[in-house]
């Protein structure tokens, strides 16, 4: 029972960090190779050289990484809990793969477009995060939900 409560930790931790961390790093470097993210005027697009990356854009985006986790860590939790449950009927290491993967993937998809939705973030944002989802989904999810060993139980 420990070992489930260990792996569900990390599972949010990693998953939280993988998936969010990653966001940042991409609106960063998207923004300091001239592309704008976000905005309503004049608009995402390409502008090299009337907005330079400023501290207020970087607590922007921190800003916006912590609204975008207050969704996404419950729905994490929720998927955790939906595998772990279904593994006490069936388990399949490479079905709980692809299927926690999209799972993963469509959430971080979905709450990447809805949260970005009220903050003018384009459709690539959403594309980014959806990627970080898959990234996460099909290396490190899998290692979390495995089964426990009969020998863990009984210490």
């Amino acid at each position: 029972m420990k070992t489930n409560y260990i792996n569900f930790g990390k599972h949010l931790l990693f998953g939280t960090l993988i998936i969010l961390g990653g966001l940042f790093l991409y609106l960063i470097t998207v923004r300091l190779i001239g592309y704008l993210p976000y905005s309503h005027v004049p608009g995402p697009g390409w502008y090299p050289h009337q907005y330079a990356l400023n501290w207020e854009e970087i607590l922007f985006f921190l800003k916006f990484i912590f609204f975008l986790g207050i969704y996404l860590v419950p729905t994490l939790a929720v998927i955790f809990i939906l595998f772990k449950f279904l593994m006490r009927l069936w388990y399949n290491r490479l079905a709980y793969t692809f299927f926690g993967t999209m799972a993963i993937a469509f959430c971080t998809a979905y709450w990447t477009w809805r949260t970005g939705g009220y903050l003018a973030f384009d459709l690539y944002t959403t594309i980014a995060g959806e990627i970080m989802g898959i990234v996460y989904g099909a290396m490190l999810f899998p290692f979390y939900i495995k089964p426990i060993k009969k020998e863990e139980l009984t210490h």
